[in-house]
């Protein structure tokens, strides 16, 4: 134990004691069975100590092992909490673009019904502009669109003369 924990002087001590008593144990004992005893002894003592050592290593082996596993477990946490937060903050931006989105397009719509200026996209329009517009001369038609582009103003032109024809 004392070797191991690094106090070598206490274990060179103990050695050389372990080995006169052995030494002096069997000189006295020489050709009785007894002296088989001092032989004996210190492998008994040798078993005790490795198995106390074996004991330590084992333990320290699972303390290590334990150790890991935890940060190891920590370190998934910590990514799990990552990705969950990302995932929430890319939810949120998404309902706050599309949000917005509704917002601008609701406000570009009020804006086109109350002032008099249609958009540029068909699908914005209401359909009380639809009706409006379809009721119109093609004359009329031209001077309440005049920032619209010419294809698109054809088109336009079109699905309103189908809308008239469908509601005369």
């Amino acid at each position: 134990d004392a070797f191991r924990l690094g106090k070598y002087e206490a274990a060179a001590f103990a050695a050389v004691v372990m080995i006169a008593y052995v030494a002096i144990g069997v000189y006295e004992l020489w050709g009785t069975i007894g002296a088989i005893i001092f032989l004996i002894a210190p492998l008994a003592y040798l078993a005790v100590g490795l198995r106390e050592s074996l004991i330590e290593v084992d333990r320290q082996a699972k303390n290590e092992t334990a150790q890991k596993y935890n940060f190891r477990q920590a370190q998934l946490d910590a990514q799990l909490q990552l990705q969950i937060e990302k995932e929430r903050l890319k939810q949120e931006a998404s309902i706050k673009k599309a949000e917005l989105k509704q917002a601008a397009t609701s406000t570009r719509q009020e804006a086109a019904t109350y002032s008099g200026n249609l958009p540029s996209d068909w699908r914005q329009l209401t359909n009380a502009q639809k009706q409006k517009l379809a009721r119109a001369t093609r004359e009329e038609r031209e001077n309440m669109m005049p920032n619209i582009a010419d294809r698109t103003r054809r088109v336009w032109h079109e699905r309103l003369d189908k809308i008239a024809a469908q509601t005369a």
